[in-house]
């Protein structure tokens, strides 16, 4: 007949197991860590990817529609910063680019980075964008309403040089998430990159 554990050898065995449970512990919880970061950098370049696509298109889209005078001819790309609106722009790329209607009224739209009274920043998109006065660039058409991009931004910009945007985003990981993750400094919270442009000069008359 086969006897148990003695009491020794249960508290040796409870002891073992203890030991082991304590050294794993640490592998653990680094295992939740590199799963946490991995999801959250999924969805920041989830949150990159599909807006850089949506910029890159109507950047290349841009173009210029002949008003009839070479004098008002409009800029296709235009970048406007820190303009004193409510919410504050604190940059804004201004497109014209094309529709079925070839309507000036339509056509341009804009990206903006906003900041409301809270210093809290985010990237809309808006058709028929106004100036900071509130006066409309084309038309007196009502400026549309803002499409938000992205939600939790810290930082950003656009730059125009030589028929390249150049953009700038840098998320904003604590807004995004709601608390402060550890490890987060490993994870690529910001973005560099550059749409060109093809502008297309429609011109019906000869000059």
């Amino acid at each position: 007949m086969k006897r148990g554990l003695s009491v020794i050898e249960s508290i040796v065995a409870v002891a073992i197991l203890a030991i082991v449970m304590l050294l794993m512990s640490p592998m653990v919880k680094n295992y939740g860590l590199v799963y946490d970061r991995i999801n959250l950098q999924n969805r920041i370049d989830y949150e990159f990817g599909k807006t850089l696509e949506i910029i890159k298109r109507k950047v290349k889209a841009s173009r210029i529609i002949d008003t009839g005078d070479l004098a008002s001819v409009a800029n296709a790309i235009e970048i406007r910063e820190d303009l004193t609106t409510s919410p504050k722009i604190i940059s804004e790329l201004r497109l014209l680019v094309p529709n079925d209607t070839l309507s000036e009224d339509k056509n341009y739209i804009a990206f903006r980075i906003e900041e409301n009274s809270a210093g809290e920043r985010r990237l809309v998109y808006v058709t028929n964008p106004k100036t900071a006065s509130g006066v409309t660039i084309v038309s007196t058409a009502p400026e549309g309403t803002p499409v938000e991009l992205i939600e939790y931004l810290e930082d950003g910009g656009f730059e125009y040089k030589n028929g390249v945007v150049l953009i700038y985003l840098d998320l904003d990981i604590d807004r995004m998430t709601g608390e402060n993750i550890e490890g987060k400094r490993n994870i690529q919270d910001k973005i560099r990159d550059s749409a060109v442009t093809r502008i297309n000069i429609d011109m019906s008359k000869n000059y």
